[in-house]
This record gives C-alpha cells, structure tokens and sequence, in this order.
C-alpha cells in the first residue's frame, strides 16, 4: 500500500507518441522490475484492453506486444518524440538562414495584383513596421 498521490503526465510512447495521461497516481519506492504498474481504474477509464489471448495491449486501435518480464529495459527503443525532431529541424534552418534586409519598395512593385497607390500604401505600411517584425 502507497501512503503519497501525485498528479502525473506521461505518454505511452509505443502505442500513440504525443497522447498526454494525466492521472493521480500512487507513489511507491519500489516496483521491482516494473516503472509503473497501472490499475483496473485507468484501463478502464483509457478504455485500454490487456488481452493476454493475443499477448498484447491494444489501445485506441494501436496494439502492441506483451514484453517478457526479464527483457533488459536498455533494450525497448522508443522513437523520440516527433514534435521534438520537428522543432530540432526548425530551429536549425533558422540558424542556418541567411539573413539580409529586403528591398521593400521592390517587394510591393512585385505584386502584380496591387494597384499604384495600393503598392505606395504597402510600402509606407512595411516601412514603418520592418523593425517591429520580420517576414519569413
């Protein structure tokens, strides 16, 4: 028996990669080989279904397989979190951007669409904000 509670989050990464839990859990300072040993509350709640017929877990049409309880834990591979890769990536060609001032009356000279006086207001417009904001 647990005498503390703590609000968590976590993901389970093998089955959705970015569905956050949010769930009061039990705290306990020793699991033996388990990091989490989830009750019949929150299967139930996630709706996620144990099915020891089939020797998986399935989940929100997700399934995968029952792990041997002896399997080395440095073992599983977990892909790491797209959005992080994504934001990785991001952050990287904006580091490696090449920056330069624009030519802002040839910009709005270039936008066939624009009447004369509607490029002359754009061009006041961009003017005198470019140092407010940058256009990507």
């Amino acid at each position: 028996m647990t005498s503390e509670q703590v609000e968590a989050k976590f993901l389970f990464p093998e089955l959705f990669e970015n569905q956050i839990v949010e769930w009061k859990t039990h705290v306990s300072p020793n699991l033996g080989n388990y990091d989490m040993i989830l009750g019949r509350d929150i299967l139930s709640d996630l709706k996620m279904d144990p099915r020891f017929s089939t020797q998986c877990v399935e989940w929100e049409g997700a399934s995968i397989p029952f792990k041997d309880t002896d399997t080395d834990p440095l073992s599983y591979y977990i892909q790491e979190h797209y959005t992080i890769s994504e934001e990785t990536e991001w952050i990287k060609r904006i580091l490696d951007a090449k920056y330069e001032a624009a030519d802002l009356k040839e910009i709005a000279n270039s936008c066939d669409h624009l009447s004369p006086q509607k490029e002359k207001n754009s061009t006041i417009c961009w003017i005198s904000t470019r140092n407010y904001s940058m256009v990507l």
